[in-house]
């Protein structure tokens, strides 16, 4: 397979803002897989089943879940809505003390 882009492992989806893809790391090297985020319980959901993989993408991955948190107006009546989001992020990788 010839490759004519390069790979990016994270981004902001290209057609919409308020969206991130990330590469699906389970999939390489014999598939080329992007998946769209649309929340931060959808990047939580990615770093626990290790779509994104070592401590940096992790990282920016969490980071990608908190803007898409902040997209919009937080729900009503959450009086902690982007601590929550930021507890339930950190959660995924428990063992991972360093990445917060």
């Amino acid at each position: 397979m010839q490759i004519t882009h390069p790979l990016q492992t994270i981004c902001l989806h290209p057609h919409n803002q308020a969206l991130v893809q990330i590469l699906d790391q389970r999939r390489l090297p014999f598939e080329v897989h992007y998946e769209v985020l649309h929340s931060a319980q959808d990047a939580a959901t990615a770093i626990r089943d290790m779509k994104v993989r070592g401590a940096p993408l992790i990282g920016v991955t969490a980071a990608y879940g908190l803007y898409l948190a902040s997209i919009g107006e937080p729900p009503t009546g959450v009086e902690n809505y982007y601590q929550d989001q930021l507890a339930m992020l950190a959660a995924t990788r428990p063992t991972a003390v360093d990445l917060f």
